[in-house]
């Protein structure tokens, strides 16, 4: 009976949801293999329960590869749209190019993770990317950056060199 239950929440479980307990169970395997610290092991649990979402993000990501051109482009206004069209840079541009170009950032975006105190990037890097901050908070030039601020929108000057970190 408890080998029959535990089949049956595991088969109710989505794939993404799988692949988190998957990954998660390996990390454990591998940090006792390799002895690590306790706080280490601790910080490494820390930051893959964070990034939960971004493991479910990037299996959905795999979903709409699967789409066709002009779905994907729906489907990632429908998800992203409404943020990205605030953008300050779009501030004034036509409605019928806006939304061309909101489409186009929302198919290009990319979620990442960093750690605590990580630092994200570096003074003097190359401005090739722009960040929205979707969870918890970054350190700029001592400004405090929240869920929903927009930090390095100085990528769309070519070739700009940050002057800046950023943690």
């Amino acid at each position: 009976y408890v080998v029959g239950a535990v089949c049956g929440i595991v088969a109710s479980m989505d794939e993404a949801t799988t692949l988190y307990h998957k990954t998660m169970d390996e990390l454990n395997v591998y940090m006792e293999e390799n002895k690590l610290p306790q706080d280490l092991r601790r910080r490494l649990r820390e930051y893959f329960n964070n990034c939960r979402a971004l493991q479910r993000a990037r299996h959905y990501r795999d979903l709409l590869t699967k789409m066709s051109p002009m779905l994907r482009g729906e489907v990632a206004t429908a998800v992203n749209g409404a943020w990205v069209e605030t953008l300050p840079f779009l501030v004034g541009v036509p409605d019928h190019e806006r939304e061309g170009i909101a489409t186009e950032i929302a198919l290009r975006l990319e979620i990442e993770a960093f750690a605590p105190n990580e630092t994200i990037v570096k003074n003097g890097q190359i401005a090739d990317k722009m960040y929205i901050v979707q969870r918890g908070v970054v350190s700029m030039l001592g400004r405090v950056y929240r869920s929903g601020d927009i930090l390095g929108d100085d990528m769309i000057l070519n070739h700009a060199t940050r002057n800046y970190a950023v943690r």
